[in-house]
């Protein structure tokens, strides 16, 4: 007999089953009719061919999360002949081509040196901070639809443009905002 007078075949205790299992996968994005995606190591390269958006593959549901994305400098994009190119960095309520990205509208044209972008997603606050490395420019986006919540980037360049943008993006990074240094 085991202890407590119970037989050996019998188990007690606050038990309950398992519900749901969750693993956390790497982040990708799908490639687009608008980009190719390749995937080096913990880098996302996005290089986009013509204006459109990607969103990423894998959803955030609950916490915090941050990503950063890195804009290498294009001389292509120095002269002020083709003023209109905007990247939008953000979120999607939804995976696919519908949509509908909320975040920041950066002028990336006039980039005449490499610029770092950090988004910093709160899901349960519904509130994100995109952070831009050359200006002290920080856009806090509160009201998020609740999640799940998809990362998004959105190329818009003007008829006449003929270059690429390419970003490099590392998802999956702490979550390390600091609202008095960061924005302040």
């Amino acid at each position: 007999m085991s202890p407590r007078g119970r037989g050996p075949n019998e188990t007690f205790g606050p038990w309950s089953d398992v519900i749901t299992v969750l693993t956390k996968d790497n982040q990708t994005i799908d490639p687009a009719h608008c980009a190719s995606v390749n995937n080096v190591g913990k880098e996302t390269v996005v290089d986009f061919e013509k204006a459109g958006r990607v969103v990423a593959k894998n959803e955030y549901e609950f916490g915090k999360t941050a990503w950063e994305i890195k804009i290498k400098r294009q001389s292509a994009h120095a002269a002020p002949v083709d003023s209109y190119s905007f990247l939008k960095i953000g979120v999607a309520s939804k995976a696919g081509k519908s949509a509908n990205i909320l975040g920041k509208l950066f002028n990336y044209a006039l980039n005449t040196e490499s610029i770092t972008i950090k988004v910093f997603l709160d899901i349960d606050n519904r509130s994100m901070t995109v952070l831009t490395g050359n200006d002290k420019d920080s856009e806090v986006f509160n009201n998020l639809p609740p999640g799940p919540l998809f990362p998004a980037f959105q190329n818009k360049i003007s008829k006449d443009s003929f270059s690429s943008l390419k970003l490099h993006v590392k998802f999956d990074l702490p979550y390390t905002l600091n609202e008095s240094k960061d924005l302040g």
